[in-house]
């Protein structure tokens, strides 16, 4: 599998005006958010992952060893397993409120298949 790479010149400006609009919003959004970053992305740099990360509210990251930028299609197990942890950690007491009973495994189930999906595209 290749996926698209960028010199060291676009990646920089790519940094100043996306990611950087990005971080005005951040402080915006009050729901747990989980950033996954692939350690070798070559896209978005860790230091990018843990600023956003720190200017979400309720945000934190996750850096995935031996992966790109594309983790989620480079392993989604692993990326739903992550979201699986996240999501019942931070907001089952929501769900059950709501009148939902997702465990992790169910959770997983469910994460896996829409990964695995999502990777064949």
């Amino acid at each position: 599998m290749s996926f698209r790479t960028f010199d060291a010149s676009t990646l920089e400006k790519l940094e100043k005006t996306e990611v950087n609009q990005a971080f005005d919003m951040l402080p915006m959004v009050s729901i747990p958010v989980l950033y996954v970053h692939g350690e070798n992305s070559h896209f978005v740099s860790l230091s990018h992952i843990q600023a956003m990360a720190r200017y979400t509210v309720k945000g934190e990251y996750l850096q995935l060893s031996g992966f790109g930028h594309f983790v989620p299609q480079e392993s989604p197990e692993k990326v739903a397993s992550s979201i699986c942890h996240f999501i019942v950690r931070n907001y089952n007491h929501w769900l059950a409120q709501e009148g939902h009973d997702w465990t992790i495994k169910r959770v997983r189930q469910v994460d896996v298949e829409n990964m695995a999906k999502f990777a064949r595209i």
